[in-house]
């Protein structure tokens, strides 16, 4: 890690790293801030954190949480069966993420909040499933930003 990153990169370079190291070498994973990638790329997963709220703790002094969202983009194109194979990558990820699979990890707590479809999303016969999750998490000693 990086000194002074951020916990919110941190949150996502993990999910990340977890995600490639349970999907594979077959599937490829980006972490990225912005959805766009090269239209060599057929199938991938992006990891992103597209908002994050803070929760403050009680009691004058009490550090802040955090509430994340950590967006998972599953992301197939141009394929005869991309219905059926992002259907697929979609099961994968969500296993891969399930609770019991990240317990002793960064992002333990990691709920599943929702799940969008976005058939053609990039006008080549593509579909896009965005996989929600929330985390609920703070810096060293449950506050601040930085790791």
């Amino acid at each position: 890690m990086t000194a002074g990153q951020t916990i919110f990169w941190r949150a996502a370079s993990v999910l990340s790293s977890h995600l490639a190291e349970v999907l594979g070498t077959d599937q490829k994973v980006f972490m990225r801030r912005a959805r766009g990638l090269p239209q060599a790329v057929k199938s991938c997963v992006i990891v992103r954190v597209p908002r994050s709220s803070a929760t403050t703790g009680s009691g004058v002094g009490a550090p802040s949480l955090w509430g994340s969202h950590l967006q998972v983009d599953c992301l197939v194109r141009a394929t005869e069966a991309v219905d059926g194979v992002a259907d697929a990558l979609l099961g994968r990820v969500i296993e891969a993420l399930k609770p019991e699979a990240v317990r002793d990890t960064a992002i333990a707590g990691l709920q599943l909040a929702q799940i969008e479809w976005d058939d053609d999303y990039d006008g080549e016969s593509s579909v896009c499933i965005s996989i929600s999750y929330q985390l609920r998490h703070g810096g060293p000693h449950g506050g601040g930003v930085r790791v």
